[in-house]
């Protein structure tokens, strides 16, 4: 699920990956004299797409703001948006700007209830997991999990919605983990996974909207884990 965020306002494009499409043709050449290599990162982070759908801006969850560096060979399938990315990338020794080297796509979006599961025929299993990592940062939990794959085939991670409860005065919000494979599919290698969920209001329904907390359950291999935030 691709989440994009407009400048009039945010709404959210349903599909069953987040397929964010940057061409990234960075060069490697611009290395720090210090060092063989560049200084890179590989995080979470937010791209602002211009009107001629030119990267041009990052946002990442420190909360910085930062110009790209090498803006002219990236671009997106969309313009005049924002776009939830996880990639690698270079801060600048100034810290004014940003190389990004690499672009992976991620899911990230609204948490669908049950109601829509059924209405748009989505999968609702949940097949095991690894979490690598689960963290909340700015308004987004950003999420790392490895699932085990049969060659090239493909599989859909989505947020499930449960339900709210009460607990002192405190609504806490359950979200589940969704993890769609074919059943006789081979567990035959690793595959990484990027997902971020926003917490804006703006993604959940009305129903959903007021919550002071964060529950995730996600079935691992060793049992289902609750994270709470």
């Amino acid at each position: 699920m691709k989440a994009t965020f407009t400048r009039s306002g945010i709404h959210a494009v349903v599909a069953v990956v987040a397929a964010i499409v940057l061409s990234c043709l960075a060069s490697c050449s611009d290395k720090d004299e210090d060092s063989n290599y560049p200084r890179i990162r590989s995080d979470f982070f937010d791209v602002l797409v211009d009107k001629d759908s030119m990267v041009t801006h990052a946002t990442l969850d420190d909360g910085k703001t930062y110009a790209i560096s090498n803006v002219r060979s990236l671009h997106a399938m969309t313009n005049d948006t924002i776009i939830r990315c996880h990639g690698t990338l270079e801060i600048s020794a100034d810290s004014t700007m940003v190389t990004i080297y690499s672009v992976q796509s991620i899911t990230s979006g609204m948490a669908h209830t049950a109601e829509e599961y059924k209405k748009r025929h989505m999968p609702t299993e949940q097949y095991p997991v690894k979490v690598v990592a689960i963290y909340k940062a700015r308004s987004y939990i950003n999420l790392i999990v490895n699932t085990m794959v049969e060659a090239s085939l493909e599989h859909a991670l989505d947020f499930m919605c449960d339900s709210i409860s009460y607990r002192n005065g405190c609504r806490m919000l359950h979200i589940h983990l969704t993890h769609w494979r074919r059943p006789e599919e081979i567990e035959a290698y690793t595959q990484k996974n990027y997902l971020s969920l926003p917490l804006g209001k703006e993604f959940f329904l009305d129903e959903y909207k007021d919550f002071d907390s964060v529950e995730i359950s996600i079935n691992t291999y060793e049992g289902v884990k609750k994270y709470c935030f």
